[in-house]
C-alpha cells in the first residue's frame, strides 16, 4: 500500500525472459507507469533503490538513493561516505529524525532544493553509464512516455487530478536520450491519457461525499440518547476502579469480553469476534489483560495511543534486557522492535512523523506459552485524526496477521472509544468491501454503538474522526484499484 521502509526494495535479478516479454509490451503501448507498486520486475532497475553500484564524486555507492541523499553535504566527504554505507533505513529515519519532511527528494539544506533536479540528473547518468545492464533497461522502454506515480508527491511524481511535475521520470527520459534514441515524447497519445486517468481517478461513489454531508451523518448519530441500563455492569461500584475513566466509557453489558477467572475488563467483542475493543490497562489491570489475549488466542493487540499515556507503567518490555512480571504475566520482547515509516507521513510540517513499530512478545500465564505481536501506531493524538496511508499500512498488515490466525484482533487507544472507533469502523468496512460487501461507513459507526454488536454509544468521539473514516478507505480503496490498474493495464 505504501512506500515504506519494509516495502522499498524491488526485485534486483533481471531476467532475460522477462526483459523480452517488457519490449515485447512495450510495443503495444506508449507509455509505462514507475512508482507505487507499478513498476514491473523487469524494469526495477530505474528505481532509485536499486542495488546497482557505481562511483560518483570519488565515492561508491550501493544505490542511486544513496548517492542523491548524500550530495546534502557537499562540504563534508566523511558524511558523504558514512550515506554510502548506511542502509536505506537508516537514511530514511535519519533524515526523518533530522527534520526533513520528504527525506528521499529534499533537504533543508540552503541551496540545495534548487539544485535538486540536476544532482539527480548527474547521479542517474553515472549509475546508467557505469551499469550495462540497468542502460539496456532503460533504453528497453523505447519512445515511451514513462509517468512516476505518487499519491503524495506533486514534485517528483504526478498524483491524482493531473496535478505533479513527473520530473524523476522526466530525468530517467533526458538519461535515455543521453544515452540512445528516445527522449521525452512531446505530448501524450490518447492512450496514455487514458491509461493515466484511469490510475489517477479510480471512482468509489458511496465514499465522494461531501463534508457537510459526512458531518450530517455523525451529528444524526450522536442524537441517539445513552441508556444506563445498557452499561449497568461497568457502572458497579465494585468496576469501577478497573475502568480508566469513568465518564465516558460506560461499555455495554452483552459484548464484554469475559474471563475464566470471572473478573471485569473493560473490553466488548466487536461485529461479533471479529475485534476486541478495549482501553489502555492500566497498572492494576496489566494481568486482566494479558489473561484476556491468551484465553482468546489473540495474536495481534493494535495501540493508538502514546506510550507516555501509561506514566511509567506500560504493559509491556521494550528492550530485550528484561522480563517484565505483572501479577502472574510475565513478558519477554523476542526481539529488537521493528519500525516502519513513509517520508509522506506526515500531516503538515510542523508535525512529528507517523510510523508503527513492531513488537514481538512471549507472554507465559497459568502454565500456557503464548506469542503475540503489539502494533503500535506512533502519533496519533488523542481526539485527533492520524495519517490516512498509515493507517492504511496498519489495515493492510492487520489484515496479513488475521488471515492467518482467524482470532479476534485487540485494538485499543486510551479511553478505547475514539481511536480505537476509528480503526474498527475502517477494518471491518475494507474487509467487508474485499469481500463484495456495499460500503456503508455510517452503518459501521452504528453497529459500534449498538448494545449487541458494539461497545460504547459514543463510539468516534470527534467529527474530524469521523470524516477520516471516509479518507482511509477511500485511499485504501483507490490503491487497490490503481494496483488492479497496473497489473491489467489498457492496451
Amino acid at each position: 500500500m505504501t512506500s515504506s521502509i519494509s516495502s522499498m526494495f524491488p526485485l534486483s535479478k533481471i531476467s532475460e525472459e522477462l526483459i523480452k516479454a517488457q519490449e515485447d509490451s512495450i510495443e503495444s503501448q506508449d507509455y509505462l507507469f514507475l512508482g507505487e507498486r507499478h513498476s514491473r520486475c523487469n524494469l526495477a532497475s530505474l528505481e532509485m533503490t536499486f542495488p546497482a553500484s557505481f562511483e560518483f564524486g570519488g565515492i561508491r555507492y550501493p544505490t542511486a538513493l544513496h548517492a542523491y541523499l548524500a550530495q546534502r553535504y557537499p562540504d563534508s566527504p566523511s558524511l558523504q561516505e558514512r550515506c554510502s554505507k548506511a542502509t536505506i533505513q537508516d537514511l530514511l529515519i535519519s533524515a526523518i529524525e533530522n527534520g526533513v519532511t520528504h527525506p528521499r527528494w529534499f533537504s533543508p539544506i540552503e541551496g540545495f532544493g534548487q539544485e535538486r533536479e540536476k544532482i539527480l540528473f548527474h547521479v542517474l547518468k553515472a549509475k546508467f553509464g557505469q551499469n550495462p545492464e540497468c542502460q539496456d533497461q532503460l533504453l528497453s522502454t523505447l519512445k515511451t512516455h514513462l509517468f512516476f506515480l505518487s499519491s503524495w508527491d506533486s514534485f517528483w511524481g504526478i498524483q491524482s487530478a493531473s496535478r505533479g511535475k513527473n520530473l524523476f521520470a522526466h530525468l530517467l527520459m533526458r538519461t535515455r536520450k543521453e544515452y540512445g534514441e528516445g527522449g521525452i515524447p512531446s505530448s501524450l497519445t490518447p492512450k496514455a491519457r487514458i491509461a493515466l486517468n484511469t490510475w489517477q481517478n479510480p471512482s468509489i461513489p458511496s465514499l465522494e461525499k461531501p463534508d457537510e454531508e459526512i458531518l450530517a451523518e455523525i451529528h444524526k448519530l450522536n442524537e441517539k440518547a445513552e441508556d444506563p441500563s445498557q452499561t449497568s455492569v461497568c457502572r458497579r461500584r465494585e468496576n469501577q476502579p478497573f475502568n480508566r475513566f469513568n465518564d465516558c466509557n460506560f461499555v455495554f453489558n452483552d459484548t464484554l469480553v469475559p474471563l475464566s477467572s470471572g473478573q471485569y475488563i473493560n473490553a466488548n467483542f466487536l461485529y461479533g469476534s471479529l475485534l476486541i475493543g478495549t482501553q489502555s490497562p492500566l497498572p492494576h489491570t496489566r494481568e486482566h489483560f494479558w489473561r484476556m489475549i491468551i484465553e482468546h488466542n489473540v495474536k495481534v493487540v493494535i495501540m493508538l495511543n502514546y506510550i507516555s499515556d501509561f506514566e511509567g507503567h506500560l504493559y509491556f518490555p521494550q528492550t530485550m534486557e528484561t522480563t517484565h512480571h505483572y501479577g502472574e504475566a510475565s513478558l519477554r520482547l523476542l526481539e529488537n522492535p521493528s519500525y516502519e515509516t513513509d517520508p509522506a507521513w506526515v500531516l503538515s510540517e510542523y508535525e512529528e512523523y507517523h510510523a508503527i513499530r513492531t513488537y514481538p512478545l512471549e507472554v507465559c500465564l497459568s502454565g500456557k506459552v503464548h506469542q503475540v505481536q503489539v502494533l503500535h501506531y506512533v502519533n496519533w493524538r488523542d481526539f485527533g485524526v492520524g495519517h490516512p496511508a498509515c493507517i492504511a499500512h496498519l489495515v493492510q498488515k492487520t489484515k496479513q496477521i488475521q488471515s492467518r490466525h482467524p482470532h479476534p484482533v485487540v485494538v485499543h487507544c486510551k479511553a478505547g472509544v475514539g481511536r480505537t472507533a476509528v480503526f474498527a469502523a475502517i477494518y471491518e468496512q475494507y474487509l467487508g468491501w474485499k469481500s463484495g460487501q456495499k460500503i456503508d461507513i455510517k452503518e459501521s459507526v452504528a453497529k459500534l454503538r449498538d448494545p449487541e454488536t458494539g461497545r460504547y454509544a459514543k463510539m468516534v468521539q470527534a467529527p474530524e474522526q469521523y470524516k477520516l473514516c471516509y479518507d482511509t478507505l477511500r485511499y485504501l480503496i483507490q490503491e487497490d484499484l490503481k494496483c488492479r490498474a497496473a497489473e491489467d493495464p489498457i492496451s
